[in-house]
């Protein structure tokens, strides 16, 4: 190693001890930088000066070592990266941190261009592309505007119905607007489409993992659209999202439920007044070519997925949370609902303190198809006790163990839940 990079090394070490104020840890700094080089360690440093500006962090040399462990390939294996945006087949020589930098839209007006569809034609497609620095194999970039108001518990019968989307943006806003599940427009008289299930959200989380794998390949036109795409084998998809078998009946549903991200659309109601009206419309999946084939009694199905532009243009623009791929089999509905919520709001929490919420208020916010026993606490402490038994045995992406329990309240009138993270990772993250 010449002088001037071992200069340079010194240098970034010193930054990062006015950040985290832990000088013990410089020898761990100095080989973190041996393992994944100076300029990533630079994006992880401006990644912690990041999210200290936006929210409070107990412990910065806590956060830091565990995003320098994120990059940290086991033994001396150097860890997978980036395509060559040329498509040329050479081997990535670097990813993107696994806390990203763009969590969220960067303010309320911003979202709503992002949000609008492109013109259909006339297109003429520029060029297939793969992101310079694609996300890291292993993980989910899970779409921060897509929580738990996109999904419905299985028991609804409902075909579309009306609830409202918030959304946390950059500039400290919550963007609140109504949002119509199942129908392309908001006039109640319009066809009724269906609601998308926590086991769509699986599949959905299970192709953007396949998508990240294949390299985060994208194609863009002359119209401005982005579009992702990514070719899927059916039975990977099926192991994907835990299924056990895999006959002819499965298949059959999960080709359904395929189609049924891309043809179930939402409406967002951005404007409604007597002299103006503004929303738009938008599903998960653009286009779904499907390949049926059947060899010798072996099914090797596979479909050719295209994102669409409004949910690709997410993606691209890394407006993601990074979630690990068990989520993709969940079991509990209302689990997955549960974690979509609750999440982000405790990594904001700090060590001491948990998140409490009402169980009859959360009935409301996760917009609960109508049940008897809504109306008891009791039932309602029953109903949520099946889901947090599921949380307790997940992980974050950066290694921590979720701790839900539900208690008593103070004036008995509702039960409690209560949630928060380890603060200590419990195993080392292998990112490739």
């Amino acid at each position: 190693m010449t002088s001037p990079e071992i200069d340079r090394i010194d240098e970034t070490i010193e930054r990062i001890l006015e950040v985290t104020k832990s000088p013990e840890s410089r020898s761990f700094y100095r080989k973190a930088i041996g393992r994944i080089g100076v300029g990533l360690t630079e994006e992880l440093l401006g990644e912690l000066r990041y999210q200290m500006n936006i929210q409070e962090i107990s412990n910065p040399a806590k956060y830091f070592t565990s995003l320098l462990k994120s990059e940290m390939p086991e033994g001396n294996v150097p860890s997978p990266t980036a395509v060559n945006p040329a498509g040329d087949g050479e081997r990535p020589t670097e990813t993107w941190p696994l806390a990203a930098k763009s969590y969220l839209s960067p303010s309320a007006a911003e979202l709503f261009e992002e949000l609008r569809p492109k013109a259909p034609s006339p297109v003429q497609v520029l060029e297939t592309q793969m992101m310079p620095m694609p996300y890291a194999r292993n993980f989910i970039p899970w779409a921060t505007m897509i929580g738990p108001e996109f999904f419905t518990l299985s028991s609804n019968k409902a075909k579309s119905d009306r609830v409202s989307l918030k959304v946390r943006t950059l500039d400290g806003n919550i963007l609140e607007v109504p949002m119509i599940r199942g129908r392309v427009v908001a006039d109640p008289k319009a066809k009724e489409h269906g609601i998308l299930t926590p086991e769509h959200g699986r599949i959905l989380g299970a192709l953007e993992l396949i998508w990240v794998q294949q390299g985060s390949r994208y194609i863009s036109s002359d119209t401005g659209s982005l579009n992702c795409w990514c070719v899927v084998h059916l039975k990977e998809l099926g192991k994907l999202i835990g299924w056990k078998s895999f006959g002819g009946r499965q298949t059959t549903d999960l080709k359904d439920k395929i189609f049924d991200l891309k043809a179930i659309p939402y409406y967002l109601e951005f404007e409604n007044t007597k002299v103006n009206k503004k929303g738009y419309t938008f599903t998960f999946l653009e286009r779904v070519n499907l390949r049926d084939i059947v060899e010798r009694g072996v099914d090797r199905s596979t479909v050719e997925i295209t994102f669409s532009h409004q949910y690709s243009f997410q993606l691209l623009s890394r407006r993601v949370v990074t979630r690990p791929k068990e989520i993709t089999k969940i079991k509990s509905e209302m689990a997955f609902l549960l974690r979509l919520y609750i999440e982000s709001i405790i990594y904001k929490k700090d060590e001491q303190s948990a998140f409490k919420i009402e169980l009859g208020r959360l009935v409301e916010i996760l917009n609960l198809p109508k049940a008897s026993w809504h109306r008891y606490k009791s039932l309602r402490r029953q109903q949520f006790m099946k889901a947090i038994k599921e949380m307790n045995t997940m992980m974050t992406a950066d290694g921590r163990r979720f701790r839900v329990a539900i208690e008593l309240g103070s004036g008995n009138d509702d039960f409690l839940l209560l949630a928060s993270l380890d603060r200590q990772l419990l195993k080392p993250l292998n990112i490739g």
